[in-house]
């Protein structure tokens, strides 16, 4: 499953989820990957394991882009 962080809030980071209804969940810094900034995706594997995925923020900064452009 990819986690989409949008921003961080003090030592918390506000995460979208890729699921149906996109839903915001907070997660503790400390947790995350480190290298972790506003606007990257992390894969969490089934086993619990993270990590930074740069090919699906680059995917996902390209759609943002292209509806930018439609609108």
């Amino acid at each position: 499953m990819d986690i989409f962080v949008e921003r961080f809030d003090g030592e918390y980071a506000l995460c979208r989820l890729n699921d149906k209804e996109k839903n915001l969940i907070k997660l503790p810094l400390r947790e995350l990957p480190q290298g972790t900034r506003e606007l990257s995706v992390i894969t969490l594997k089934s086993n619990g394991t993270m990590f930074l995925n740069q090919y699906a923020k680059e995917l996902r900064m390209e759609k943002i882009a292209k509806n930018l452009k439609c609108k």
